[in-house]
């Protein structure tokens, strides 16, 4: 009778500490999937706040679920979370939003991988390995991660270096196209600057005639108007001291014009 009392207490313990792990488990699902609800939001944001509020949110999951995760008796699944973890702790200390989103993307993987391990373990589709075959499979396991996770690096890497190249191009691009109208600007500048001194030239050149004449007509000198007897200068193809030059040429001819009608005027 006292060894049946006693099967009874401990099926009834055995009973109590499987409900527990159960509901244990349980939560531990919870707190995970939350972990990946929060990564998967970190993956989608648009700035490097947000991608760094919801990535610490995630790891703040990871950690409620750390004490529960082991009543769950999934091996596979506390070694992936470690890695998600490690992940998450890093995008704190991100520089930039491509930084960031690169150890995210790790995480956001290593969520969804630990929920299937998860699911597996619980339908019995997942095996822990034998004490004796742990090491073999380990190296197989880890060789398998790590030429995931190093094809996913390389693939983000050559991502990256994609993006990195099309804004250089693109900033080369916007340089050119800088530089051409910023050249036009100041062909367009100088080509108004050298009409706008030919033209103030000319009114020079006619006040001078004018007033000459005036002059003359004054001193009743029977004497032939001064006139310009030049072209206009097309000052398309000229320079500013050329410009000036020519003009100023202009004026000396017609000041010695009127000085030798003036003199002539004398006698």
């Amino acid at each position: 009778m006292k060894n049946y009392y006693f099967l009874l207490c401990a099926f009834i313990v055995s009973l109590a500490v499987n409900s527990q792990d159960s509901s244990n488990c349980e939560d531990a699902n919870y707190y995970l999937t939350s972990a990946y609800s929060h990564v998967k939001s970190s993956y989608d944001s648009n700035n490097v706040s947000h991608l760094k509020y919801y990535a610490n949110r995630s790891l703040e999951s990871y950690k409620l679920a750390n004490d529960l995760l082991p009543s769950c008796d999934c091996k596979e699944a506390e070694k992936i979370k470690q890695k998600a973890t490690e992940a998450l702790a890093k995008v704190e200390l991100a520089e930039t939003f491509e930084d960031g989103r690169f150890f995210v993307k790790r995480a956001r993987e290593a969520a969804q991988q630990i929920i299937t391990a998860l699911d597996q373990c619980a339908d019995g589709t997942y095996v822990a390995p034998e004490e004796d075959l742990v090491a073999s499979n380990t190296e197989t396991t880890a060789v398998k991660i790590v030429s995931t996770n190093e094809s996913s690096s390389l693939s983000d890497l050559e991502r990256r270096q994609k993006e990195l190249l099309r804004q250089q191009e693109e900033l080369k691009r916007k340089t050119e196209a800088l530089k051409a109208k910023m050249a036009n600007e100041q062909q367009m500048q100088l080509k108004k600057q050298k009409e706008t001194l030919a033209t103030s030239y000319r009114k020079t050149v006619d006040e001078t005639i004018k007033n000459y004449n005036l002059t003359l007509d004054k001193c009743e000198c029977d004497a032939q108007k001064i006139m310009h007897k030049s072209n206009y200068l097309n000052t398309t193809d000229k320079s500013i001291n050329e410009i000036k030059s020519y003009y100023i040429t202009i004026i000396e001819e017609l000041t010695s014009d009127y000085l030798n009608q003036l003199n002539s005027c004398k006698s």
